[in-house]
């Protein structure tokens, strides 16, 4: 996909390459679409037969003023880059990764066997499926007015853990969110802007969809 960065953009691009490898990119590119410099890469090695991974780490890439922020290891780490694309101080915190409970793993699977639209490629999905033994550090984050908003996968009294960092790369807070999940795989539509997390929401009963919206 690609995200509007002042006069230029950042283009994600994932492929396939002949090495058996899936290939992750982040390009920093000019107006006309001309590359300057490749700001990350990570090959993911598919083997004879390709596996889906299951929280093996994160694939964020965010922009905001005249910074990029990329999430793609298992630790808490937050690559970050200026306007011309020259590595600034990362965004670094110690975190103890969770492990992923046999109960979680028992709800994925059960998702993709009776789901509608999975369960009719169980049979090929079954074999390719691998779970991680821990979560990673980071489940998603978005960037508002310099403050990083962190979404992990630790569970607090119903509520879901929120890091919030300040622009000094340090952090500010915690906080306890509601995060509706659609299923558990998939997550609503959500964003973090000015201090609100919003959230789109399906509401089953009478089938409409409903805007979310709490205070961070």
């Amino acid at each position: 996909y690609i995200l509007p960065f002042g006069d230029y953009f950042i283009f994600h691009t994932e492929s396939a390459e002949r090495d058996r490898k899936l290939a992750f990119k982040v390009w920093l590119k000019d107006p006309g679409l001309k590359t300057i410099k490749e700001l990350h890469s990570y090959s993911s090695a598919m083997g004879k037969q390709s596996k889906l991974r299951i929280f093996s780490r994160p694939y964020v890439v965010r922009v905001e003023g005249d910074k990029t922020y990329i999430a793609n290891k298992k630790e808490f780490h937050i690559a970050v880059f200026d306007q011309k694309g020259n590595p600034l101080s990362p965004v670094s915190i110690q975190y103890p990764l969770l492990t992923v409970s046999e109960e979680k793993k028992k709800k994925i699977l059960h998702w993709f066997k009776t789901s509608p639209r999975p369960r009719n490629a169980w049979p090929i999905l079954k074999p390719m499926i691998e779970f991680s033994d821990k979560y990673a550090a980071i489940h998603n984050l978005w960037v508002s007015e310099g403050q990083i908003y962190v979404r992990t996968y630790k569970k607090v009294n119903g509520g879901t853990e929120f890091y919030i960092i300040g622009p000094d790369g340090k952090l500010k807070t915690k906080k306890k969110v509601k995060v509706f999940e659609k299923n558990p795989m998939q997550q609503y539509l959500s964003i973090v802007y000015k201090g609100k997390f919003y959230q789109v929401v399906e509401n089953l009963d009478d089938e409409t969809w409903v805007l979310d919206v709490t205070g961070l």
